[in-house]
């Protein structure tokens, strides 16, 4: 496990952030009809498949049941066919799945100690 681990965990930990952010205060079906917010929401979601692809196999090994795969496919499925993605799946994705990803990776964060400089 590295800092490229620690750097991971952090954007991963800020898009979910992020994605609080753009589903807040929202129901899916009015949700799903905003393209601003669907999109921004696909870009943080790309941004959590990607640390999801990139993570050291070591740290994934510490969270067996977190379907990493899953969510670099998604991240694929997101950056290639965009205008083809399902925005009742990216609503599940963004306001659902990340949300309870993120204490995972706070632990998995934790796990690296503190941060060297």
């Amino acid at each position: 496990m590295s800092e490229r681990d620690r750097l991971h965990l952090q954007e991963m930990i800020g898009a979910i952030d992020e994605l609080a952010v753009q589903t807040a205060g929202g129901e899916q079906e009015t949700w799903i009809e905003d393209r601003t917010r669907v999109a921004a929401a696909s870009m943080y979601l790309i941004v959590l498949g990607e640390g999801a692809q990139n993570l050291s196999a070591e740290m994934k090994a510490l969270a067996p049941d977190v379907p990493w795969a899953n969510i670099a496919g998604l991240r694929h499925r997101l950056a290639h066919s965009y205008f083809r993605a399902d925005r009742r799946l990216i609503w599940q994705a963004a306001s659902g799945h990340a949300q309870a990803l993120k204490s995972v990776l706070e632990r998995l964060l934790r796990s690296l100690g503190p941060e060297t400089f």
